[in-house]
Protein backbone atom coordinates (compact mmCIF):
# COMPACT_ATOMS: atom_id res chain seq x y z
CA UNK A 1 0.00 0.00 0.00
CA UNK A 2 1.48 3.47 -0.76
CA UNK A 3 0.50 6.79 0.32
CA UNK A 4 0.91 9.69 2.73
CA UNK A 5 2.56 9.21 6.26
CA UNK A 6 1.11 10.34 9.70
CA UNK A 7 2.92 10.25 13.15
CA UNK A 8 4.23 12.05 15.53
CA UNK A 9 7.69 13.72 15.83
CA UNK A 10 10.15 11.25 17.72
CA UNK A 11 7.97 8.14 17.55
CA UNK A 12 9.26 5.10 15.41
CA UNK A 13 5.18 4.30 14.64
CA UNK A 14 3.50 5.85 12.09
CA UNK A 15 0.76 4.76 9.33
CA UNK A 16 -0.22 5.25 5.70
CA UNK A 17 -2.90 7.46 4.38
CA UNK A 18 -3.98 6.17 0.46
CA UNK A 19 -5.30 8.54 -2.02
CA UNK A 20 -9.00 7.11 -0.92
CA UNK A 21 -8.24 8.22 2.86
CA UNK A 22 -7.71 4.56 4.06
CA UNK A 23 -5.47 4.50 6.84
CA UNK A 24 -3.27 1.30 7.89
CA UNK A 25 -0.56 0.92 10.58
CA UNK A 26 2.68 1.24 9.26
CA UNK A 27 3.52 -2.63 11.58
CA UNK A 28 -0.34 -4.00 10.58
CA UNK A 29 -1.77 -6.43 7.72
CA UNK A 30 -5.25 -4.58 8.48
CA UNK A 31 -6.63 -1.03 7.43
CA UNK A 32 -9.62 1.07 8.32
CA UNK A 33 -11.53 2.49 5.40
CA UNK A 34 -14.89 4.48 5.03
CA UNK A 35 -18.02 5.10 3.21
CA UNK A 36 -21.11 7.06 3.54
CA UNK A 37 -24.69 6.52 3.57
CA UNK A 38 -26.28 9.52 1.60
CA UNK A 39 -29.51 10.49 0.28
CA UNK A 40 -29.27 8.35 -2.76
CA UNK A 41 -26.76 4.74 -1.68
CA UNK A 42 -23.58 4.35 -0.50
CA UNK A 43 -20.79 5.82 -1.75
CA UNK A 44 -17.17 3.63 -1.22
CA UNK A 45 -14.03 6.31 -1.52
CA UNK A 46 -11.74 3.75 -3.12
CA UNK A 47 -14.33 3.64 -6.13
CA UNK A 48 -16.14 6.71 -6.47
CA UNK A 49 -14.54 9.40 -8.90
CA UNK A 50 -15.27 12.87 -6.92
CA UNK A 51 -12.36 12.33 -4.55
CA UNK A 52 -9.76 14.90 -3.79
CA UNK A 53 -6.93 14.73 -1.09
CA UNK A 54 -4.36 17.61 -0.28
CA UNK A 55 -2.05 18.32 2.84
CA UNK A 56 -3.47 20.58 5.46
CA UNK A 57 -0.86 23.27 6.23
CA UNK A 58 1.60 21.19 4.12
CA UNK A 59 1.81 19.01 7.54
CA UNK A 60 1.12 15.13 7.88
CA UNK A 61 -2.76 16.33 8.10
CA UNK A 62 -3.62 14.79 5.31
CA UNK A 63 -7.40 15.57 4.03
CA UNK A 64 -9.68 13.59 1.68
CA UNK A 65 -13.10 15.18 0.70
CA UNK A 66 -15.99 12.83 -1.15
CA UNK A 67 -19.01 14.51 -2.88
CA UNK A 68 -22.01 13.30 -2.22
CA UNK A 69 -25.42 14.73 -3.31
CA UNK A 70 -25.72 18.42 -1.63
CA UNK A 71 -21.99 18.66 -0.65
CA UNK A 72 -18.76 16.62 0.70
CA UNK A 73 -17.86 14.78 3.43
CA UNK A 74 -14.49 15.58 4.46
CA UNK A 75 -12.20 13.02 5.97
CA UNK A 76 -8.65 13.75 7.77
CA UNK A 77 -6.16 11.53 9.31
CA UNK A 78 -3.44 12.62 11.87
CA UNK A 79 -1.45 11.45 14.81
CA UNK A 80 -1.21 12.22 18.53
CA UNK A 81 0.17 10.52 21.66
CA UNK A 82 -2.72 9.26 24.32
CA UNK A 83 -1.95 10.32 27.45
CA UNK A 84 -1.34 7.85 30.14
CA UNK A 85 -5.25 7.78 31.75
CA UNK A 86 -6.48 6.32 28.07
CA UNK A 87 -4.14 3.92 27.96
CA UNK A 88 -1.15 6.04 26.39
CA UNK A 89 0.66 4.65 23.38
CA UNK A 90 0.56 6.75 19.61
CA UNK A 91 -2.91 7.27 17.88
CA UNK A 92 -3.63 7.91 14.58
CA UNK A 93 -6.70 9.97 14.58
CA UNK A 94 -9.95 9.54 12.16
CA UNK A 95 -11.95 12.59 11.88
CA UNK A 96 -14.85 13.13 9.77
CA UNK A 97 -16.99 16.15 8.86
CA UNK A 98 -20.25 16.40 7.05
CA UNK A 99 -20.55 19.69 4.79
CA UNK A 100 -23.38 18.53 2.86
CA UNK A 101 -26.49 19.87 3.11
CA UNK A 102 -28.32 17.07 4.46
CA UNK A 103 -27.33 14.38 7.56
CA UNK A 104 -25.69 11.01 6.17
CA UNK A 105 -24.28 8.19 7.63
CA UNK A 106 -20.52 7.28 8.08
CA UNK A 107 -19.25 3.56 8.22
CA UNK A 108 -15.62 2.44 9.85
CA UNK A 109 -14.76 -0.71 8.30
CA UNK A 110 -11.59 -2.94 9.50
CA UNK A 111 -10.53 -5.56 6.80
CA UNK A 112 -7.91 -8.00 7.80
CA UNK A 113 -6.52 -10.69 5.48
CA UNK A 114 -6.69 -13.45 7.67
CA UNK A 115 -7.38 -12.17 11.03
CA UNK A 116 -10.37 -12.28 12.89
CA UNK A 117 -12.31 -8.92 13.70
CA UNK A 118 -14.81 -8.46 16.45
CA UNK A 119 -16.49 -5.41 18.08
CA UNK A 120 -17.94 -4.44 20.97
CA UNK A 121 -19.54 -0.74 21.78
CA UNK A 122 -15.98 0.81 22.19
CA UNK A 123 -13.46 -1.35 20.16
CA UNK A 124 -12.93 -3.39 17.10
CA UNK A 125 -10.04 -5.94 17.60
CA UNK A 126 -8.35 -7.78 15.37
CA UNK A 127 -7.02 -11.37 16.67
CA UNK A 128 -7.58 -9.64 20.33
CA UNK A 129 -5.41 -6.40 19.41
CA UNK A 130 -7.11 -3.18 19.82
CA UNK A 131 -7.43 -2.04 16.14
CA UNK A 132 -9.98 0.82 16.10
CA UNK A 133 -11.50 2.98 19.27
CA UNK A 134 -14.55 4.17 19.39
CA UNK A 135 -16.28 7.21 21.41
CA UNK A 136 -19.41 5.69 21.90
CA UNK A 137 -21.06 2.60 21.00
CA UNK A 138 -22.09 2.56 17.34
CA UNK A 139 -25.80 2.06 16.00
CA UNK A 140 -24.89 -0.73 13.89
CA UNK A 141 -22.25 -3.13 13.45
CA UNK A 142 -21.81 -5.45 10.45
CA UNK A 143 -19.55 -8.83 10.38
CA UNK A 144 -19.22 -9.05 6.59
CA UNK A 145 -17.07 -11.96 7.28
CA UNK A 146 -14.73 -13.23 9.59
CA UNK A 147 -11.76 -10.97 8.20
CA UNK A 148 -13.96 -7.06 8.58
CA UNK A 149 -16.31 -5.61 10.71
CA UNK A 150 -17.81 -2.38 9.75
CA UNK A 151 -19.69 0.41 12.62
CA UNK A 152 -21.72 2.81 11.75
CA UNK A 153 -23.06 6.20 13.24
CA UNK A 154 -25.24 8.66 12.18
CA UNK A 155 -23.95 12.01 10.96
CA UNK A 156 -25.86 15.04 10.85
CA UNK A 157 -25.49 17.98 8.94
CA UNK A 158 -22.13 20.59 9.61
CA UNK A 159 -21.54 17.52 12.39
CA UNK A 160 -18.23 15.78 13.15
CA UNK A 161 -16.90 12.41 14.15
CA UNK A 162 -13.64 10.85 15.40
CA UNK A 163 -12.42 7.58 15.96
CA UNK A 164 -8.83 6.45 17.01
CA UNK A 165 -6.36 3.77 15.52
CA UNK A 166 -3.76 2.49 17.81
CA UNK A 167 -0.27 2.35 16.26
CA UNK A 168 1.51 0.61 19.21
CA UNK A 169 2.86 -2.26 18.39
CA UNK A 170 0.49 -5.40 19.07
CA UNK A 171 1.63 -7.54 22.39
CA UNK A 172 5.10 -9.99 21.67
CA UNK A 173 3.88 -13.99 22.08
CA UNK A 174 5.69 -15.56 24.97
CA UNK A 175 8.50 -17.58 24.16
CA UNK A 176 12.15 -19.31 25.14
CA UNK A 177 13.37 -16.67 26.36
CA UNK A 178 11.31 -13.90 26.91
CA UNK A 179 7.83 -13.45 28.64
CA UNK A 180 4.59 -12.33 27.69
CA UNK A 181 3.99 -8.37 27.22
CA UNK A 182 0.46 -7.15 28.02
CA UNK A 183 -0.41 -3.66 25.89
CA UNK A 184 -2.25 -1.40 28.71
CA UNK A 185 -6.26 -1.37 27.99
CA UNK A 186 -6.88 1.44 25.63
CA UNK A 187 -9.73 3.25 25.22
CA UNK A 188 -10.40 6.63 23.00
CA UNK A 189 -9.17 9.62 24.81
CA UNK A 190 -10.73 12.20 26.35
CA UNK A 191 -9.00 15.11 25.01
CA UNK A 192 -8.44 14.57 21.21
CA UNK A 193 -6.87 17.73 19.20
CA UNK A 194 -8.37 18.82 16.43
CA UNK A 195 -6.07 18.96 12.57
CA UNK A 196 -6.06 22.48 13.44
CA UNK A 197 -4.40 22.49 16.01
CA UNK A 198 -2.36 19.40 14.77
CA UNK A 199 -1.30 21.42 12.28
CA UNK A 200 -0.52 24.88 14.56
CA UNK A 201 1.79 21.87 16.24
CA UNK A 202 3.57 20.83 13.38
CA UNK A 203 4.59 24.66 12.25
CA UNK A 204 5.75 25.39 15.39
CA UNK A 205 8.04 22.42 15.73
CA UNK A 206 9.44 23.29 12.04
CA UNK A 207 10.18 26.87 12.03
CA UNK A 208 13.63 26.31 12.80
CA UNK A 209 16.65 25.70 10.61
CA UNK A 210 16.94 26.96 6.96
CA UNK A 211 13.56 28.73 6.04
CA UNK A 212 12.77 30.29 2.39
CA UNK A 213 10.57 32.15 0.87
CA UNK A 214 10.22 31.27 -2.58
CA UNK A 215 8.42 32.69 -5.35
CA UNK A 216 6.86 29.36 -6.42
CA UNK A 217 3.86 28.41 -4.20
CA UNK A 218 4.14 24.99 -5.99
CA UNK A 219 7.30 24.82 -4.82
CA UNK A 220 7.33 26.52 -1.72
CA UNK A 221 4.42 23.99 -0.33
CA UNK A 222 6.25 20.72 -1.35
CA UNK A 223 9.22 22.34 0.36
CA UNK A 224 7.54 23.02 3.70
CA UNK A 225 5.92 19.78 2.76
CA UNK A 226 9.01 17.91 2.59
CA UNK A 227 11.07 19.46 6.18
CA UNK A 228 8.23 18.09 7.87
CA UNK A 229 8.38 14.61 6.46
CA UNK A 230 12.01 14.13 6.71
CA UNK A 231 11.85 14.99 10.84
CA UNK A 232 8.23 12.34 10.96
CA UNK A 233 10.79 9.23 9.30
CA UNK A 234 13.39 10.52 12.06
CA UNK A 235 14.04 8.59 14.64
CA UNK A 236 17.70 8.57 16.86
CA UNK A 237 16.94 4.78 18.12
CA UNK A 238 19.09 2.06 16.29
CA UNK A 239 19.47 3.77 13.25
CA UNK A 240 20.57 1.92 10.38
CA UNK A 241 23.02 4.31 8.34
CA UNK A 242 23.14 2.59 5.22
CA UNK A 243 19.16 3.18 5.16
CA UNK A 244 19.08 6.68 6.64
CA UNK A 245 22.26 8.20 5.16
CA UNK A 246 20.68 11.19 2.38
CA UNK A 247 17.75 11.44 4.93
CA UNK A 248 19.75 12.93 7.67
CA UNK A 249 21.96 15.18 5.37
CA UNK A 250 19.28 16.33 4.00
CA UNK A 251 18.34 17.29 7.38
CA UNK A 252 21.22 18.91 7.71
CA UNK A 253 21.05 20.64 4.99
CA UNK A 254 17.96 22.66 6.08
CA UNK A 255 19.86 23.16 9.29
CA UNK A 256 17.48 20.19 11.56
CA UNK A 257 21.78 19.69 12.93
CA UNK A 258 19.97 18.37 16.48
CA UNK A 259 18.11 15.54 14.83
CA UNK A 260 20.88 14.81 12.99
CA UNK A 261 23.08 14.51 16.22
CA UNK A 262 21.22 12.61 18.19
CA UNK A 263 21.51 9.80 15.68
CA UNK A 264 24.85 9.74 17.24
CA UNK A 265 24.31 10.06 21.05
CA UNK A 266 24.03 5.57 21.33
CA UNK A 267 27.49 5.59 20.11
CA UNK A 268 28.95 8.54 22.59
CA UNK A 269 28.71 6.61 25.94
CA UNK A 270 31.80 4.56 27.27
CA UNK A 271 30.38 1.53 25.65
CA UNK A 272 28.76 1.85 21.92
CA UNK A 273 26.87 -0.70 21.54
CA UNK A 274 29.24 -2.33 18.83
CA UNK A 275 31.91 -1.90 20.45
CA UNK A 276 34.59 1.40 18.57
CA UNK A 277 32.04 1.13 15.50
CA UNK A 278 29.14 2.55 14.15
CA UNK A 279 27.96 -0.66 13.15
CA UNK A 280 29.00 -4.55 12.12
CA UNK A 281 29.81 -4.40 8.89
CA UNK A 282 31.73 -2.10 6.64
CA UNK A 283 28.71 -0.36 4.36
CA UNK A 284 26.99 0.46 7.48
CA UNK A 285 30.73 2.55 9.05
CA UNK A 286 31.37 4.46 6.08
CA UNK A 287 27.49 5.59 5.63
CA UNK A 288 28.16 6.88 9.24
CA UNK A 289 31.19 8.65 8.94
CA UNK A 290 30.11 9.96 5.61
CA UNK A 291 26.85 11.25 8.15
CA UNK A 292 29.09 12.36 10.13
CA UNK A 293 32.05 13.53 8.12
CA UNK A 294 28.75 16.16 6.22
CA UNK A 295 27.44 17.06 9.78
CA UNK A 296 30.76 18.83 11.25
CA UNK A 297 31.12 20.32 7.64
CA UNK A 298 28.32 22.18 8.56
CA UNK A 299 28.16 22.40 11.77
CA UNK A 300 31.82 22.55 13.28
CA UNK A 301 30.22 20.28 16.35
CA UNK A 302 34.06 19.49 17.84
CA UNK A 303 32.56 18.02 21.09
CA UNK A 304 30.68 15.65 19.28
CA UNK A 305 33.93 14.64 17.34
CA UNK A 306 35.26 14.08 20.54
CA UNK A 307 33.58 11.49 22.22
CA UNK A 308 32.74 9.24 19.25
CA UNK A 309 36.92 9.49 17.97
CA UNK A 310 37.08 5.93 18.93
CA UNK A 311 34.19 4.64 17.10
CA UNK A 312 35.51 6.87 14.28
CA UNK A 313 39.01 5.36 14.15
CA UNK A 314 37.34 1.74 14.12
CA UNK A 315 34.96 2.13 11.77
CA UNK A 316 37.74 3.62 9.23
CA UNK A 317 40.19 0.57 10.09
CA UNK A 318 36.92 -1.71 9.46
CA UNK A 319 36.15 0.44 6.27
CA UNK A 320 39.88 0.17 4.97
CA UNK A 321 40.09 -3.70 5.98
CA UNK A 322 36.87 -5.00 4.25
CA UNK A 323 35.74 -2.18 2.22
CA UNK A 324 35.78 -2.49 -1.55
CA UNK A 325 36.02 0.68 -3.70
CA UNK A 326 31.94 1.80 -3.88
CA UNK A 327 31.20 5.25 -3.35
CA UNK A 328 30.42 4.78 -0.04
CA UNK A 329 34.09 3.32 1.07
CA UNK A 330 35.72 6.03 -0.09
CA UNK A 331 33.61 8.77 1.16
CA UNK A 332 33.61 7.19 4.53
CA UNK A 333 37.53 7.01 4.03
CA UNK A 334 38.08 10.63 3.27
CA UNK A 335 36.36 12.04 6.02
CA UNK A 336 37.86 10.27 8.79
CA UNK A 337 40.78 12.32 8.87
CA UNK A 338 39.43 15.48 9.25
CA UNK A 339 36.45 14.13 11.48
CA UNK A 340 40.16 12.93 14.02
CA UNK A 341 42.02 16.17 13.41
CA UNK A 342 39.15 18.24 14.32
CA UNK A 343 38.57 16.26 17.70
CA UNK A 344 42.10 16.74 18.26
CA UNK A 345 43.34 12.48 17.39
CA UNK A 346 46.23 13.80 15.18
CA UNK A 347 48.04 10.53 15.41
CA UNK A 348 44.77 8.47 14.64
CA UNK A 349 44.05 11.22 11.71
CA UNK A 350 47.26 10.60 10.01
CA UNK A 351 46.62 6.54 10.13
CA UNK A 352 43.47 7.73 8.56
CA UNK A 353 45.07 9.52 5.90
CA UNK A 354 47.09 6.50 4.76
CA UNK A 355 43.81 4.51 5.05
CA UNK A 356 42.16 6.67 2.09
CA UNK A 357 45.17 7.55 0.28
CA UNK A 358 44.44 4.65 -2.45
CA UNK A 359 41.44 6.51 -3.00
CA UNK A 360 41.03 8.53 -6.16
CA UNK A 361 36.91 8.91 -6.29
CA UNK A 362 35.12 12.17 -4.68
CA UNK A 363 32.07 11.98 -2.16
CA UNK A 364 30.28 9.77 -5.18
CA UNK A 365 27.43 11.37 -3.73
CA UNK A 366 27.15 15.18 -5.64
CA UNK A 367 24.22 16.79 -6.68
CA UNK A 368 23.80 18.06 -10.36
CA UNK A 369 24.82 21.43 -11.27
CA UNK A 370 21.23 21.91 -13.09
CA UNK A 371 19.46 21.26 -10.34
CA UNK A 372 16.11 23.45 -10.46
CA UNK A 373 15.34 21.24 -13.59
CA UNK A 374 15.53 18.11 -11.52
CA UNK A 375 13.56 19.62 -8.83
CA UNK A 376 10.65 20.84 -11.78
CA UNK A 377 11.19 16.83 -12.87
CA UNK A 378 10.14 15.62 -9.22
CA UNK A 379 7.30 18.44 -8.72
CA UNK A 380 5.85 17.08 -12.27
CA UNK A 381 5.77 13.38 -10.47
CA UNK A 382 4.88 13.92 -7.18
CA UNK A 383 1.02 13.16 -5.82
CA UNK A 384 -1.34 15.59 -4.51
CA UNK A 385 0.23 15.27 -0.87
CA UNK A 386 4.23 15.82 -2.28
CA UNK A 387 4.85 11.76 -2.08
CA UNK A 388 6.58 9.99 -4.67
CA UNK A 389 4.63 6.58 -3.96
CA UNK A 390 6.10 3.19 -2.21
CA UNK A 391 9.14 1.27 -3.32
CA UNK A 392 11.16 4.14 -3.84
CA UNK A 393 14.51 3.60 -1.72
CA UNK A 394 17.79 3.19 -3.27
CA UNK A 395 20.92 2.55 -1.27
CA UNK A 396 19.22 5.04 1.84
CA UNK A 397 18.08 7.83 -0.97
CA UNK A 398 14.04 8.38 -0.45
CA UNK A 399 12.57 10.67 -3.09
CA UNK A 400 11.91 13.24 0.15
CA UNK A 401 15.53 13.57 1.10
CA UNK A 402 16.54 13.69 -2.56
CA UNK A 403 14.04 16.78 -3.19
CA UNK A 404 15.20 18.63 -0.46
CA UNK A 405 18.70 18.31 -1.30
CA UNK A 406 17.81 19.14 -4.76
CA UNK A 407 16.27 22.08 -3.59
CA UNK A 408 19.14 23.09 -1.34
CA UNK A 409 21.52 22.48 -4.09
CA UNK A 410 19.51 25.17 -6.91
CA UNK A 411 19.61 27.96 -4.39
CA UNK A 412 23.27 27.33 -2.81
CA UNK A 413 26.23 24.84 -3.24
CA UNK A 414 29.48 24.25 -2.56
CA UNK A 415 31.97 24.74 -5.08
CA UNK A 416 36.13 24.59 -4.92
CA UNK A 417 36.29 28.13 -4.32
CA UNK A 418 33.18 29.10 -1.89
CA UNK A 419 29.78 29.10 -2.63
CA UNK A 420 27.44 29.38 -5.72
CA UNK A 421 23.82 30.96 -4.96
CA UNK A 422 21.22 30.64 -7.80
CA UNK A 423 23.11 28.84 -10.02
CA UNK A 424 20.46 28.79 -12.60
CA UNK A 425 17.31 30.75 -12.37
CA UNK A 426 13.71 30.42 -14.39
CA UNK A 427 12.35 33.25 -16.21
CA UNK A 428 9.18 32.81 -14.34
CA UNK A 429 10.92 33.70 -11.14
CA UNK A 430 12.39 37.23 -12.70
CA UNK A 431 10.64 40.22 -10.84
CA UNK A 432 10.26 37.63 -8.00
CA UNK A 433 11.59 37.68 -4.72
CA UNK A 434 13.40 35.24 -3.06
CA UNK A 435 14.66 35.32 0.32
CA UNK A 436 16.68 32.17 1.95
CA UNK A 437 17.44 32.61 5.87
CA UNK A 438 20.32 30.28 7.93
CA UNK A 439 21.48 28.10 5.13
CA UNK A 440 24.00 25.92 6.82
CA UNK A 441 27.39 25.21 4.20
CA UNK A 442 30.62 23.94 4.55
CA UNK A 443 32.14 27.11 4.93
CA UNK A 444 29.34 28.80 7.24
CA UNK A 445 25.92 30.01 7.48
CA UNK A 446 24.28 32.09 4.86
CA UNK A 447 21.49 34.08 4.18
CA UNK A 448 20.60 36.52 0.97
CA UNK A 449 17.42 37.61 -0.81
CA UNK A 450 16.96 38.90 -4.27
CA UNK A 451 15.00 41.99 -5.12
CA UNK A 452 14.36 43.37 -8.23
CA UNK A 453 14.83 47.78 -9.37
CA UNK A 454 13.45 47.50 -12.59
CA UNK A 455 14.93 44.65 -14.79
CA UNK A 456 17.91 44.58 -12.67
CA UNK A 457 18.19 42.28 -9.41
CA UNK A 458 19.72 43.20 -6.29
CA UNK A 459 21.47 40.91 -4.38
CA UNK A 460 21.87 41.28 -0.79
CA UNK A 461 23.79 38.75 1.99
CA UNK A 462 25.30 37.56 4.92
CA UNK A 463 27.77 34.77 5.72
CA UNK A 464 28.84 34.43 9.40
CA UNK A 465 31.77 32.19 8.44
CA UNK A 466 33.47 28.81 10.22
CA UNK A 467 37.25 30.27 9.76
CA UNK A 468 36.81 34.09 9.41
CA UNK A 469 40.20 33.95 8.19
CA UNK A 470 39.36 32.03 4.90
CA UNK A 471 38.74 33.15 1.61
CA UNK A 472 35.30 32.35 0.39
CA UNK A 473 34.24 33.65 -3.42
CA UNK A 474 30.57 34.07 -3.91
CA UNK A 475 28.81 34.28 -7.27
CA UNK A 476 24.86 34.35 -8.62
CA UNK A 477 25.84 32.86 -12.31
CA UNK A 478 21.61 32.62 -12.43
CA UNK A 479 21.43 35.90 -12.42
CA UNK A 480 24.76 37.58 -13.41
CA UNK A 481 27.47 35.07 -14.40
CA UNK A 482 30.13 38.02 -13.90
CA UNK A 483 29.26 38.74 -10.67
CA UNK A 484 31.31 37.60 -7.36
CA UNK A 485 32.34 38.68 -4.70
CA UNK A 486 34.56 37.75 -1.19
CA UNK A 487 33.20 40.30 1.04
CA UNK A 488 31.20 38.47 4.00
CA UNK A 489 27.92 40.62 4.02
CA UNK A 490 26.98 43.64 1.46
CA UNK A 491 23.91 44.39 -1.57
CA UNK A 492 24.22 44.48 -5.05
CA UNK A 493 22.89 45.82 -7.96
CA UNK A 494 23.22 43.12 -10.56
CA UNK A 495 23.30 43.28 -14.64
CA UNK A 496 19.68 42.69 -15.68
CA UNK A 497 19.15 39.56 -17.21
CA UNK A 498 17.86 38.54 -20.40
CA UNK A 499 13.69 39.72 -19.81
CA UNK A 500 11.40 36.89 -21.40
CA UNK A 501 9.60 38.80 -24.18
CA UNK A 502 6.46 38.20 -23.08
CA UNK A 503 6.79 39.45 -19.37
CA UNK A 504 6.38 43.00 -18.11
CA UNK A 505 8.95 44.82 -16.53
CA UNK A 506 7.86 44.58 -12.47
CA UNK A 507 8.54 47.89 -10.70
CA UNK A 508 10.97 48.15 -7.46
CA UNK A 509 11.34 49.32 -4.79
CA UNK A 510 13.38 52.32 -4.11
CA UNK A 511 16.24 50.91 -2.37
CA UNK A 512 17.06 46.68 -0.86
CA UNK A 513 16.41 45.82 2.17
CA UNK A 514 18.22 44.01 5.09
CA UNK A 515 18.03 41.07 6.57
CA UNK A 516 15.70 41.11 9.85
Amino acid sequence: MSGTTIGNLGSRLDALVDSAGVVRPGHASWSVDWSVGAEDRWHDPTESANVRQVLLGDAPVVETRMRVPGGDIIHRSYAMVATAADGGGDLAIIEVENDSAVPVAISFGVRSGGAVVAADDSTVLVDENAALLLPRPPNEVTADDPGRVTCTFPLPHSATIRVAVPLSLPPRRPGLFRRSRTAPAQVFPAAVPTHEQVVSGWRSQTDRGMRLVLPDERLQSAVDATRRYLLLRHSAVDVDFTAVAFRLAALDRFGFHREVGEAFLPFADDQPKHGSLFARDAEGNAAALWVLAHHWDLTRNDDLLRHLSPAIAGAAELVARRGGGDPWSLAGLRGAPRLLRAAGEDAAADHADRLASPASLDDGVSLPDDALAHVDTMLSDASATWTWGAGEEDDGRSSSARFASLVRAALVRETDEGLALLSSVPRRWFGQGIEVHDAPTRVGTLSFAVRWHGERPALLWELERHDPSAAVTITCAGLDPAWRTTDERGDALLEAPEPPADMATVPGPEQGDSFG
